[in-house]
């Protein structure tokens, strides 16, 4: 069976952006028979987009195995400054999402990015320029 991290890595290999156009379609192609046209895919990628939106909003940490944890985080209330003026800011507190990745997706993305990343840059990273 495939499974969501297999369609993730295969589709990041294969397009520069995933977007939910590409989701609907690894949907339709994961072999379950039980997703056959991109309506009914549609549908269950909104209600996988509604249950994660609703568990965050509740304040509960959602795991998503082979894939990674996504966890509601508070942030304090800060200081900070205008860009323009210089004027002494409070940013208000806020709450956001955090990611972390899991260890075996990380390993699965290692070797498939390493050598598009380093062909996609005008420079050799490996080098190190001695003064």
């Amino acid at each position: 069976m495939i499974s969501y991290a297999d369609i993730l890595v295969s589709t990041l290999i294969a397009v520069d952006n995933f977007n939910k156009t590409d989701f609907v379609n690894g949907l339709m192609h994961c072999g379950s028979g039980k997703v056959d046209n991109p309506t009914a895919a549609e549908a269950v990628f909104q209600n996988i987009l509604d249950q994660v939106g609703l568990a965050l909003c509740s304040g509960k940490v959602v795991s998503l195995p082979k894939v990674g944890k996504l966890t509601p985080t508070l942030r304090r209330e800060r200081y900070g400054r205008h860009p323009q003026t210089g004027d002494k800011l409070i940013i208000p507190a806020t709450v956001i999402v955090k990611f972390t990745i899991s260890d075996a997706l990380h390993r699965r993305l290692q070797p498939a990015l390493l050598d598009r990343l380093l062909a996609a840059t005008d420079y050799d990273v490996l080098e190190i320029k001695s003064e």
